[in-house]
């Protein structure tokens, strides 16, 4: 290893612990929130028997590698560590080390990093790690097919992904033969897995029947900010915001009405981040760093949401949290002292 990889190594591992240790203050450490579906990603994991891996027995990617540590969140507090190095190495050579190291902390301050901090057994560490990984070698497409049928084994919900990976290729229309061989290969899967889960409630007629009450609100809107939270700003400094805008209209149009838990998804749309960031597309690149800054305090200042259905909870909220863009104060927000 020569010294300019030694460099990038130690720096992207600096950043990589330095941003969880971050996160670990803005969440008031952990704490994980017991939840139905956290437990059957739990069942899934302790299950010797696909009969008894119930409803979503179909997502095993990150229960199945869990059992490597017998603890889904250890497992995905790991994923989120080579993620985060994943991004921090890759992007080492296009941006200065504290504007990295800003953005950086400025993603890490939002619900990306933080859902996992209070819903520890969700597989979506895996899915943005899945997606990541795929973006940055987005032009090798026996890579992309691999990548993209272990993406929607550890949830469907990828398939959303791996579409904006398409979208944003350098020749879209090349790339969708390889989009429709990684479907077909998965509802091959699917096909097989049926015949050991019962996942009725959780199959695909199901999923598509959910378009049908179709709805839009401000909870559904306020839910996928709440998953970015204000990395939004940098959205709006990219070059290419025609494509962004269309792909978000898509996905809270599509996706999001087929889901309740609009925090936990609109954090997903961190690929988009990633993407902006890959391609170096900002309005304002001399400025990219006070953009960061900016992020970064508005992320640390305000409360954590987290909107399911119509309900807008306050995760681990505490007076660090001061500016609440709901207009609610302490006493209303249930903080006394």
């Amino acid at each position: 290893m020569n010294r300019l990889q030694k460099n990038k190594f130690l720096y992207s591992l600096t950043v990589t612990i330095s941003s969880l240790i971050l996160s670990l203050f803005v969440n008031r450490g952990f704490l994980i929130i017991e939840s139905v579906v956290g437990e059957e990603y739990k069942n899934i994991m302790l299950s010797d028997k696909f009969e008894s891996f119930g409803r979503l027995g179909h997502r095993l990617l990150t229960p199945m590698l869990s059992r490597l540590f017998e603890d889904i969140f250890i497992f995905n507090l790991l994923v989120l560590a080579i993620w985060l190095f994943y991004i921090t190495y890759h992007l080492y050579d296009k941006y200065e080390q504290i504007t990295l190291t800003l953005l950086i902390f400025s993603i890490t301050t939002s619900q990306i990093i933080l859902f996992t901090l209070n819903f520890g057994f969700y597989p979506d560490p895996l899915t943005v790690l899945l997606s990541t990984i795929s973006l940055f070698n987005i032009e090798k497409n026996n890579l992309f097919v691999f990548l993209g049928i272990l993406n929607l084994i550890n949830n469907e919900i990828g398939f959303f992904i791996i579409l904006f990976l398409v979208l944003v290729s350098r020749d879209f229309l090349k790339k969708i033969p390889y989009f429709l061989i990684t479907i077909f290969l998965y509802l091959i899967y699917r096909q097989f897995i049926n015949l050991f889960i019962k996942n009725e409630s959780s199959g695909i007629t199901t999923y598509l029947n959910e378009l049908k009450n179709f709805e839009l609100d401000f909870f559904m809107l306020f839910g996928v900010f709440a998953g970015m939270k204000f990395l939004f700003v940098l959205f709006l400094t990219s070059e290419k915001s025609l494509i962004i805008f269309t792909y978000l209209l898509f996905y809270i149009l599509v996706p999001l009405n087929m889901a309740v838990d609009y925090t936990r998804y609109g954090s997903l749309l961190v690929i988009i981040l990633i993407w902006i960031l890959k391609s170096e597309s900002f309005k304002f690149k001399d400025h990219i760093k006070s953009f960061a800054i900016l992020v970064l305090v508005l992320n640390i200042i305000t409360p954590k949401y987290y909107i399911w259905g119509d309900q807008i909870t306050y995760l681990r909220d505490s007076k660090l949290h001061f500016f609440d863009i709901t207009g609610k104060n302490f006493q209303e927000r249930g903080i006394s002292n």
